[in-house]
């Protein structure tokens, strides 16, 4: 057995646990009443960058690569509501080409950092809810980091989104065609507004606008999914260069 199937079939259980502890019984919000989504292959481009993070017995969530050694998710996917804190980096479980209990590479965070105005009490998708997490070594290859977008998504932009959803989360899916709806003021500014079918698990995955010469850049982080349609709503790409840029 390799040593990525040892380390996948080590962690089926905590992400079991974690589905069971994120989902609380509750529906599925983001994905409306059509199937949207489709497999899509997490070692082709811009897919490859796409990671799975899990906090055992805490959360399942998705997040991407900007960096060899730092990846981009929700921060409320690093916030144990019921320790009433965030959780230590050490318990912050980052898995590359992840695919039914297998994964390619694994590295462990050795610090995050979140923006000084995310609420942790708030509900996903009020805030800057985002994090950018240092690994303890380096992953991935040059093709497996994807650029921020230079500026905002303009309305009626063509975008893709995908992660681990909840109900499919052994698999990386996408909403292949969907489009930016604008911007709507938020608490620490605006937040993107977009129709792509995504639900729970998919917190932290890349939001993508395509930029001229058809490369993909990452327009937002998505945080939260519409309560009864399709859609939802993500972190700008502007909040992830703020938290570069601090000390």
């Amino acid at each position: 057995m390799s040593l990525a199937r040892r380390r996948g079939a080590r962690y089926r259980a905590a992400a079991a646990l974690a589905v069971l502890v994120a989902t609380g019984g509750a529906g599925l919000p983001g994905l409306g009443t059509h199937e949207a989504r489709v497999a899509v292959d997490g070692n082709a481009q811009p897919w490859a960058a796409v990671v799975r993070v899990q906090v055992p017995g805490i959360s399942r969530c998705t997040g991407f690569l900007i960096g060899p050694q730092t990846a981009v998710t929700a921060a409320h996917c690093l916030y144990g509501r019921r320790l009433g804190h965030f959780v230590p980096p050490s318990s912050v479980h980052v898995l590359l080409g992840y695919a039914n209990g297998d994964f390619a590479q694994h590295a462990v965070a050795s610090s995050f950092q979140v923006g000084d105005d995310y609420a942790p009490s708030s509900p996903p998708g009020q805030g800057t809810d985002v994090a950018v997490v240092t690994l303890e070594k380096r992953v991935g290859g040059p093709g497996d980091i994807l650029a921020l977008a230079d500026g905002p998504a303009p309305r009626g932009a063509r975008l893709m989104a995908g992660g681990f959803s909840q109900d499919r989360a052994e698999r990386l899916q996408a909403d292949v065609s969907c489009t930016a709806l604008g911007y709507r003021p938020g608490p620490s500014g605006p937040m993107l507004v977009h129709d792509c079918a995504g639900t729970k698990g998919t917190s932290g995955g890349p939001v993508l606008v395509q930029a001229p010469g058809e490369v993909w850049r990452v327009a937002g982080v998505q945080v939260a999914g519409n309560v009864d349609d399709a859609g939802g709503v993500a972190v700008p790409a502007a909040a992830i260069r703020s938290l570069l840029v601090q000390p």
